[in-house]
């Protein structure tokens, strides 16, 4: 007996960066295993992979999910989320208080029930959890944003643009002291010379790494200013751990958060 065809419902949902509506559809039963079984590996490259797959399965493959900012993109799984699971979802804070009688070998103990405790100074650790209403979630800037049009010299200068999905996936897992300068140059759209004006055709990455790493503190700064405005999602707290009783004003920020 063929068992009937359940239709799933479409939503529309506005992206912050440029108000353009998109449709989607929440995550199926095994799309929402996937993610929640890389959240529980705490598998960086396994979430990626899903989310990857599942975004683009969501919105029916007709938003090019890489080329969107990483706001558009957080923006856009919450609401999934939030469609699938429902708007109140728990998230386990972690109290980062530095207490000085610690248990620091807990893992130990839990395994060698002769195990003498060993304590001292370390983070209390202790998971808080929270109630978070995601369906209303907003993305904003964290001050005032600089124009993306910097200027070094008269002549001399870049357009910018916000970190992009596609991006920022590549720089995820990579964690050296060039990592910076990367998110700098992944996020230049023009390089201004006169009159002249060159697109991200027109040289390769690496000239465009070569080129920024000459610039001068001062300039470099000014791009790094219009990287650190970029706009999130965020969520303030105050909150107080049962544990250690450390009164804490906290933020979720970013997907990493509000994931966990």
């Amino acid at each position: 007996m063929a068992l009937p065809i359940v239709s799933t419902p479409k939503f529309d949902v506005t992206l912050p960066s440029n108000g353009k509506i998109i449709k989607f559809r929440p995550f199926l039963v095994k799309e929402q295993k996937l993610v929640l079984q890389a959240i529980e590996m705490q598998d960086a490259n396994q979430l990626n992979n899903a989310l990857d797959d599942i975004l683009k399965s969501c919105t029916f493959n007709e938003v090019d999910i890489d080329s969107l900012p990483v706001y558009d993109v957080e923006y856009l799984i919450m609401q999934i989320r939030a469609r699938s699971v429902g708007d109140i979802v728990e998230i386990n804070y972690v109290c980062k208080n530095q207490i000085q009688d610690k248990l620091l070998n807990e893992e130990q103990i839990k395994f060698d029930s002769e195990a003498k405790e060993i304590r001292g100074p370390g983070e209390c650790g202790t998971r808080i959890p929270l109630k978070v209403n995601i369906g209303t979630l907003e993305v904003s800037s964290a001050g005032v944003r600089p124009d993306n049009r910097i200027m070094f010299m008269d002549n001399i200068g870049v357009v910018m643009r916000d970190l992009n999905y596609g991006a920022y996936k590549k720089l995820a897992n990579i964690q050296n002291v060039d990592t910076g300068i990367q998110i700098i140059a992944a996020c230049v759209e023009m390089v201004i010379d006169g009159d002249a004006i060159h697109t991200r055709s027109d040289f390769q990455e690496q000239e465009l790494i070569d080129w920024i790493e000459v610039l001068v503190g001062e300039d470099l700064e000014k791009l790094d200013n219009f990287i650190t405005s970029m706009p999130t999602m965020r969520m303030e707290f105050d909150l107080v751990c049962p544990n250690c009783n450390a009164k804490e004003h906290t933020k979720l920020e970013g997907l990493d958060d509000f994931l966990v």
